[in-house]
């Protein structure tokens, strides 16, 4: 990568596939709210690893929001916002100006429904 941006990150491909096989099974046979937060979760990490959150990011947020329109005043939102500035923290301040909008944004959209629980 370009001097001062973040290496991306290598995801094994077969241990990705192995989680998300659990998260959908989980996901099918017993949902809560951390298994189907799990699956949006990974979709973000694997875009970050690829350097494509600000492409994902809309159907990220899409995502978040048909759970969040299940359980929207969870007080869960607030650990997903905790992880998700964790993980984007690196982006934030080193990423390219159009992944750290996007992270960025990510974040606002995530706090806004913090915001709206409390």
């Amino acid at each position: 990568p370009p001097k001062g941006q973040p290496k991306a990150a290598h995801l094994d491909p077969e241990q990705l596939a192995s989680l998300r096989q659990v998260l959908i099974v989980k996901t099918r046979d017993d949902p809560d709210f951390w298994s189907v937060v799990g699956l949006t979760e990974l979709r973000m990490y694997e875009s970050l690893a690829a350097g494509r959150l600000s492409q994902e990011r809309a159907g990220i947020e899409l995502d978040y929001d048909a759970l969040r329109a299940r359980m929207p005043s969870a007080p869960k939102w607030k650990s997903v916002l905790d992880q998700v500035t964790f993980v984007l923290a690196g982006t934030l301040t080193r990423g390219s100006p159009s992944e750290r909008e996007a992270a960025a944004g990510l974040i606002a959209h995530l706090q806004a429904y913090v915001d709206a629980s409390d």
